[in-house]
């Protein structure tokens, strides 16, 4: 290749998953593209391995803000997911492509980039007007069938034009996927009339394959007629296609035909024969997942009313170790006793043994009677109350002052194995709610402890989030502290919400006797953490069961909401169904719509249940209420050092969160939707 030089070894993975290493040349003279925007680089390599073929890479160069750098990946994935799915669904078997193969990517690095296999011929614009009869209705069956196949794997092209259709003089190709959306994520403005489907120019509903159909009718319009001015009509297709094809210009949508249906009417077969479902992998996992849902009461309520009449009705506990019972307080009426979720007793708020934070650590605090009520609530925000530990079973201990003054408390669990990725997730969580994730749903949010959660913020959020350095892993503990809470106000009413990040080596069969374990008494929900990567047999989830016989009903199953989170979503964000989900980030806006909750919690039983994880999805048969959600705390991987190079983001870190408070009743009345169940 005249004034090639060769250069470097290009490092990616393959769409079948493999790491390959390949030297590459590069043509100085083309560094540009029809796409050239938005951040991107578009250019030509000659690959030297495997006797050599031009490749197209895109590379995400350039800076801006982490907005645009955000908004420039997720087009970038788009593509990989366009790319992937067809190679998944029809890969060598295609004889005849009309769209681009993808050759492989390389993402979660400072410059990530995609490799195309081009699709020959030259941009349909500069044929326009020279085409033939025949070679208008070729055009017209291959974009169709083209599209088809984008249909038949839930990919939206969204830039279908004359210069993004390829002719050879023989068959038409459509060329490119940088603006791909997958169907029925919400629609991006794009494009100017008349390309652009009304919808789509203004960024209205959800993406639909039949966007690209009208598109396609534009551009038959165009062909036909030779130039095409204002909006689009079905006479402009003329008399061979306008009473046709001419609903392929509908303004609506889901009043166009599929393309599918367009090719029928030419008297083309399917091309992408039976329709099944995008990757019927999956069809196990989701008849096993309606299996286990069928004849349950879905949605939480049945939980949330078995969890506080157990809270209302339960004796004082004695802990693994006690001796003798403990010592009953002096009740008081403003303040109920709050139970100990180290040792179980049950705590009175005295407004003694107080402690405060200062200088770094917990100093002893005492109110004095010379203290305005303004100060004395300033103080008490960052203080703590000793717990009498009556049976003295364990070292002395100190509850938050905004756990024994609020309302009864949420003690939620997140469980599972050391390197699950629970802290960086619970990291997400905390980083949602400061950002006023809950308000939006009319749950008001403040901190119990104002030092801790400031100590939160200091140890995890930050580092995480806007240092972009990796958190590091809970190990086992004797006991469990709380690792952080807010308390939540719902029409006036206020309730601690408590965070415990609890290694799964704590929980174990050998550690059953400890404080840690007894710990699960005083749990009132529980996130598992599901880590798909993990090759090894993780028992931590039977574990946690098996201590929760408790609260076990009639049936066998446990009276406790519990959610399955699949994280680390972000390594798998090119498989089915997680593209789906982890592309449409968070969608925590009210309402909270359950039959998408369920939607969601069906495809990530499949999921794990196709790669073999059944021991992470014990907590969905045994519990009566569960949940599952694909979720990510960082957005992408990160490199040998520790750090993120796209930076960490949480994506769908809340969800989990608010199907929990949705099981537990918290949500006021008009946030969660729950159609048909």
């Amino acid at each position: 290749m005249s004034g090639a030089i060769c250069d470097e070894v290009l490092d990616f993975t393959t769409p079948t998953g493999d790491e390959v290493s390949w030297p590459v040349l590069s043509d100085p003279g083309d560094s540009g593209g029809p796409f050239d925007n938005g951040g991107f680089r578009f250019r030509t390599r000659h690959l030297a391995a495997g006797g050599g073929y031009q490749v197209l890479q895109r590379r995400l160069v350039g800076s801006g803000t982490p907005g645009e750098r955000d908004a420039w990946e997720r087009r970038l994935d788009g593509e990989i997911c366009a790319g992937l799915r067809l190679h998944r669904r029809f890969g060598e078997r295609d004889q005849r492509p009309l769209l681009p193969r993808i050759v492989g990517y390389k993402v979660d690095v400072d410059e990530p980039f995609v490799l195309w296999q081009p699709v020959p011929g030259e941009p349909l614009a500069g044929h326009l007007g020279r085409l033939l009869n025949e070679d208008i209705d070729r055009v017209l069956v291959d974009v169709l069938t083209a599209l088809a196949r984008l249909d038949a794997v839930g990919v939206v092209h969204r830039a279908i034009s004359p210069d993004t259709v390829r002719w050879d003089r023989h068959h038409a190709y459509l060329d490119g996927f940088p603006w791909a959306a997958l169907a029925g994520e919400p629609r991006e403005p794009l494009g100017e009339g008349p390309w652009s489907p009304p919808e789509q120019r203004t960024g209205e509903g959800n993406a639909d394959p039949r966007d690209d159909v009208w598109s396609v009718g534009v551009l038959l319009g165009r062909i036909v007629s030779g130039t095409l001015n204002g909006t689009p009509r079905p006479q402009d297709l003329g008399p061979r296609f306008g009473a046709l094809l001419g609903d392929m210009l509908e303004p609506v949508a889901a009043r166009r035909p599929t393309a599918v249906e367009a090719l029928a009417r030419l008297s083309i077969a399917s091309p992408v024969g039976r329709p099944g479902e995008p990757d019927d992998r999956l069809a196990a996992g989701r008849r096993r997942y309606e299996e286990l849902r069928s004849g349950r009461v879905p949605g939480g309520h049945g939980a949330a009313r078995a969890t506080a009449a157990l809270e209302e009705a339960r004796p004082a506990r004695r802990g693994f170790f006690r001796s003798r019972p403990p010592a009953q307080a002096a009740p008081e009426a403003q303040y109920p006793p709050r139970r100990c979720y180290l040792c179980l007793d049950d705590v009175q708020w005295t407004g003694t043994n107080l402690r405060r934070w200062v200088d770094g650590k917990y100093r002893a605090l005492e109110l004095t009677p010379d203290l305005s009520e303004a100060q004395r609530e300033s103080l008490l925000l960052h203080a703590i109350q000793r717990c009498p530990n009556r049976a003295g079973d364990g070292p002395d201990h100190y509850l938050p002052v905004g756990y024994l003054r609020s309302g009864r408390p949420i003690n939620v669990a997140v469980i599972g194995r050391s390197g699950a990725g629970k802290t960086h997730l619970l990291a997400g969580i905390v980083r949602d709610i400061d950002a006023g994730g809950l308000t939006n749903f009319n749950v008001m949010t403040g901190a119990v402890d104002m030092a801790g959660h400031d100590s939160f913020r200091e140890q995890h959020i930050t580092p995480l989030y806007d240092q972009g350095t990796m958190l590091p892993h809970t190990g086992a503990v004797a006991e469990v502290e709380y690792t952080d809470g807010v308390v939540v106000t719902v029409n006036g009413r206020s309730r601690p919400l408590m965070f415990f990040d609890v290694a799964g080596e704590t929980l174990q069969p050998r550690q059953q006797r400890t404080r840690a374990a007894q710990f699960l008494s005083a749990v009132d929900a529980l996130l598992f953490v599901a880590d798909p990567e993990m090759d090894t047999i993780d028992a931590t989830f039977g574990a946690v069961i098996d201590r929760l016989a408790t609260r076990q009903g009639p049936d066998g199953r446990l009276d406790m909401p519990a959610a399955i989170v699949v994280t680390k979503s972000d390594l798998g964000r090119f498989e089915e169904p997680v593209d789906r989900w982890i592309r449409a980030r968070s969608t925590a806006v009210p309402p909270l719509d359950w039959d998408r909750v369920v939607e969601e919690s069906r495809d990530a039983y499949a999921y794990l249940h196709r790669r073999g994880r059944t021991g992470l999805l014990a907590p969905f048969a045994r519990f009566r209420d569960c949940t599952l959600h694909f979720a990510s705390a960082t957005g992408g991987g990160a490199d040998s050092g520790g750090r993120f190079p796209r930076g960490a983001r949480p994506q769908r870190c809340l969800e989990p969160l608010l199907s929990l408070l949705a099981q537990l009743d918290v949500l006021p009345a008009g946030t969660l939707h729950r159609g048909a169940q």
